[in-house]
């Protein structure tokens, strides 16, 4: 397996981190879905008639977005993601907008590279934005939003979260909280990324001064360690699980630094492996 190669050079946020508003389309559907967040707004704290249940208004306005997307995809997300760059944006409308964008990208699958690009940008920033009031609420939205975009769009996705994961450079808490769900989500995909996290990730363990974030490391490496578990427990061929773990050895070398557990997790797959094992240790 070769190990995805990241450049950490570049910058995929370089000309779109301070994004312009987008101009509304002529048919007005900007200022169509901002009357129904309105509505959302609105009916937000409120009950129905009947008093049993929350506003009904509420329900069907952001239906009625999610039903224009069926037939106009590409125009409401980017009316939406206008309405994202709106200034001083309350929390609950940024948590709804996200959660309606989350919908779309559910229904439509493939959308415009564009707008997907816009949207990872805006999302990747608004999640890396935790130490103002409210900001892991909006940080896990946006977090969601990018993991529900990797599943038609996984390398855009990957592309920025690897931009922000440097060595001996502690990163924000939802970049390796949002890498542990695309792994959880999709591990074929993720897999050859898996070595060069870990590298990464292992490298900002001394400067993890803070319980939160050493539980956030933690939590991710569980979740890593269940997906390469995962990932080995589908090949039934022996000889096939060796060479998979011949690829992941980088990364055994971090989880597992003692030779004795590395030959052991070889003497546990089968005994072909077990054979094997003195080759896979050179």
């Amino acid at each position: 397996m070769t190990e995805a190669a990241i450049d950490s050079t570049e910058d995929p946020s370089e000309e779109t981190e301070d994004l312009e508003p987008l101009e509304p389309d002529d048919r007005g559907t900007f200022q169509q879905v901002m009357n129904l967040l309105n509505i959302m707004d609105s009916g937000s704290a409120k009950t129905d008639t009947a008093g049993t249940g929350p506003d009904m208004r509420k329900m069907l306005a952001s239906v009625i977005i999610t039903d224009k997307a069926t037939t106009e995809p590409s125009v409401v997300m980017n009316a939406l993601i206008r309405c994202l760059q709106v200034p001083e944006i309350s929390t609950q409308r940024k948590v709804n907008i996200y959660n309606i964008l989350q919908e779309i990208i559910q229904q439509e699958g493939e959308l415009e590279e564009q707008g997907v690009q816009r949207l990872v940008t805006i999302a990747s920033k608004e999640m890396r934005e935790t130490l103002e009031e409210d900001g892991d609420v909006k940080a896990e939205v946006a977090s969601d939003t990018l993991v529900a975009l990797s599943r038609n769009h996984f390398s855009m996705v990957m592309y920025e979260l690897q931009h922000h994961l440097k060595p001996l450079n502690l990163t924000d808490e939802f970049v390796i909280i949002t890498l542990a769900k695309l792994a959880n989500g999709n591990v074929f995909e993720f897999m050859p990324y898996m070595g060069i996290t870990l590298a990464t990730i292992f490298t900002m363990l001394r400067l993890a001064n803070e319980a939160k974030m050493r539980q956030v490391i933690c939590g991710a490496m569980e979740t890593f360690c269940e997906m390469v578990q995962f990932y080995l427990s589908i090949w039934r061929t022996a000889c096939v699980k060796l060479g998979v773990i011949k690829s992941l050895k980088p990364m055994l070398n971090l989880l597992l630094p003692n030779d004795d557990l590395r030959e052991q997790l070889i003497r546990l797959q089968s005994p072909c492996c077990w054979r094997s094992n003195e080759a896979w240790l050179e």
